[in-house]
């Protein structure tokens, strides 16, 4: 399984930052994704984020996609 995600393409920003180290380090992590109704998923996983830019037009906001590559079946936490 792939979650692919699409985010503001930032290059200096914290997050960012931390997702292109993580792709170049190819070292499995651990995620939690935590819902609004209280629901966490949890898996391990590789995530690949090139950093590279991209736009639909001149006036969009530049994106960049991250992928995370699930290793691991993902567990629940049901509120």
């Amino acid at each position: 399984m792939q979650i692919d995600l699409p985010v503001i393409w930032d290059p200096v920003d914290a997050g960012m930052i931390a997702l292109r180290n993580a792709s170049d380090a190819r070292t499995k992590m651990g995620f939690k994704v935590a819902l609004p109704d209280g629901l966490e998923i949890l898996f391990y996983g590789y995530v690949g984020a090139p950093g590279l830019p991209q736009a639909s037009d001149i006036n969009s906001i530049m994106t960049s996609s991250v992928s995370i590559v699930l290793a691991t079946k993902p567990r629940y936490i049901i509120p």
